[in-house]
């Protein structure tokens, strides 16, 4: 399978999920991790938002090293490990990334506009499909 098959592979799977865990470093360089919604790009960019006064939120301004997975439906048992670096976004670029994370998950509308709810991107750097009922297994770097 081509790089841009798996790519697409991994799209589709990301797409059908609203919400994943997401995994930061905390200054102490403990892990913390946090089910948060999520949405994505068509270039694998993740796209969340989060209060500015959660420890993500400090986290991600300490290191911005991220790991997210999706996937756990037994019945389908497919999953995704991402790992990637974090950008906080900045005026000239939020609002695009701002309606496509309200457009996956309505439920984060209320919070989009709030002066304290940051929005961030990650930008992939090892990706992991697993397809453990086909045994199906590849990576991607970036």
């Amino acid at each position: 399978m081509d790089k841009a098959t798996q790519k697409s592979q991994v799209l589709s799977f990301i797409r059908r999920h609203q919400v994943a865990i997401v995994s930061t470093v905390s200054p102490e360089n403990k892990p913390e991790a946090a089910t948060m919604g999520i949405s994505e790009k068509d270039n694998l960019e993740l796209i969340f938002q989060t209060p500015n006064t959660t420890r993500k939120y400090r986290n991600l301004k300490n290191n911005p090293n991220v790991a997210v997975t999706f996937g756990w439906d037994l019945n389908e048992f497919i999953t995704v490990q991402y790992e990637g670096i974090v950008y906080e976004l900045q005026e000239d670029e939020i609002n695009e990334y701002r309606q496509i994370h309200i457009t996956k998950n309505p439920i984060s509308k209320p919070y989009a506009y709030l002066p304290t709810h940051k929005y961030f991107k990650i930008i992939p750097k090892w990706i992991r499909y697993w397809d453990i009922k086909k045994n199906k297994i590849f990576e991607l770097t970036f």
